[in-house]
């Protein structure tokens, strides 16, 4: 797996494995990339002549895997699943954050997890 766009932090954003945006569109929304999109592409095994990866804006996959919106709880400045080390207006389209007293409305489960 591959990612392209501005490093948000995940340990997917391994730098090793950054890669240019891509020019096909996402295979969720079928829109192209722009400048500035962030998102993976992913290896895909299908038939004969189908493409080897496919490529989704990040919000497109978490949303086709059910994990959108997002709501992380924040303590310190940082959300404590620790998914990216920037503050909550850089992270990616889709991430929410809740303070700590509010940890019952998060859907972050590594959040969730780390309150107790």
């Amino acid at each position: 797996m591959r990612w392209f766009g501005a490093n948000w932090g995940a340990p997917v954003c391994d730098p090793d494995k950054h890669a240019p945006t891509p020019t096909a569109p996402c295979s969720r929304c079928l829109k192209l990339f722009v400048e500035g999109d962030q998102g993976i592409i992913m290896p895909f095994c299908g038939n004969p002549g189908d493409p080897h990866e496919l490529p989704y804006h990040h919000e497109c996959l978490m949303e086709s895997l059910g994990l959108m919106p997002r709501v992380h709880i924040l303590y310190q400045g940082a959300p404590l699943c620790r998914f990216s080390a920037e503050v909550p207006g850089k992270w990616p389209k889709g991430h929410k954050w809740v303070d700590l007293r509010d940890r019952n409305e998060a859907t972050c489960p590594t959040c969730k997890l780390e309150s107790k």
